[in-house]
């Protein structure tokens, strides 16, 4: 997704750098990396969202401990509170994690579209 990103800068523009007489490094720094950067950022928030998915799943398969198996666990005795509460603590790590990366977003990206957070 990143080399997409890479791949996605306009040759003008780094074309314009180098007759600007940017050096490999000046394009990487001042041109590439700042273009990319909002991808880059995007691209890490969808697969950790990804990894968060998996690792529950992974723990409700086969596991013995953590949230998944504990849902797991509760269901078996018919504690619905506790596997409710479990559901809900994934919940709200997942949302604080998204809210997380769209605050850096636009903390660290202010010159970066708005549509993309």
């Amino acid at each position: 997704m990143i080399a997409d990103a890479v791949k996605f800068i306009p040759n003008e523009t780094l074309n314009v750098a180098y007759t600007l007489g940017a050096t490999r490094l000046d394009l990487l720094q001042r041109v590439i990396l700042p273009a990319t950067l909002p991808s880059i950022l995007d691209t890490l928030r969808v697969n950790i969202a990804g990894a968060w998915n998996f690792l529950v799943l992974s723990e409700l398969i086969a596991a013995e401990n953590g949230l998944g198996f504990t849902i797991v666990r509760s269901q078996r005795y018919l504690q619905t509170d506790r596997a409710m509460f479990c559901i809900l603590v994934i919940c709200v790590i997942g949302l604080a994690t998204d809210f997380a990366f769209k605050l850096l977003f636009q903390l660290w990206l202010p010159w970066a579209d708005s549509k993309m957070s």
